[in-house]
């Protein structure tokens, strides 16, 4: 399961985050991520965002990923649940080098992204695999580390 789940981390580059507000109303996100030596998505965002905001007031976030497809064999994806911490502006190098990696044309909004956002990372606590390459409505989940 964990190899087939660091492929998928590492080969789909958009999530979807779901957070809540302080009212306890829901919101999604999708962010462009990457992720770090211990498979933990990280992601650059304005503080001000509706999602940064709630996370602030409740870290507690589910996320979903899926590879595209063509097929119903090819369908496979992550579900995951966690909390999300706001990275401290000292990680922000680390990250970017990171982040980078993955998306290069990000080099472009640099100045921008060290001025006006911060990094977050997801704490995957919970995951949940589907992979239909496996057998039509194929699951294997279990506690973070897969």
């Amino acid at each position: 399961m964990l190899a087939r789940v660091r492929t998928l981390l590492e080969s789909v580059s958009t999530l979807s985050l779901a957070t809540s507000d302080a009212a306890g109303a829901p919101h999604a996100a999708n962010l462009n991520f990457a992720v770090d030596g211990r498979l933990r998505p990280l992601f650059v965002s304005r503080p001000g965002s509706a999602h940064a905001r709630n996370l602030a007031a409740d870290p507690r976030v589910a996320a979903t990923l899926y590879a595209p497809f063509a097929t119903l064999e090819q369908i496979a994806g992550l579900q995951i649940r966690g909390t999300c911490v706001r990275l401290p502006p000292e990680a922000f190098d680390a990250c970017w080098e990171i982040f980078l990696g993955r998306f290069p044309y990000a080099a472009a909004l640099e100045t921008l992204a060290r001025a006006e956002q911060r990094f977050f990372r997801i704490e995957p606590e919970w995951v949940r695999l589907i992979d239909n390459s496996q057998g039509f409505g194929f699951k294997q989940e279990g506690p973070w580390p897969a």
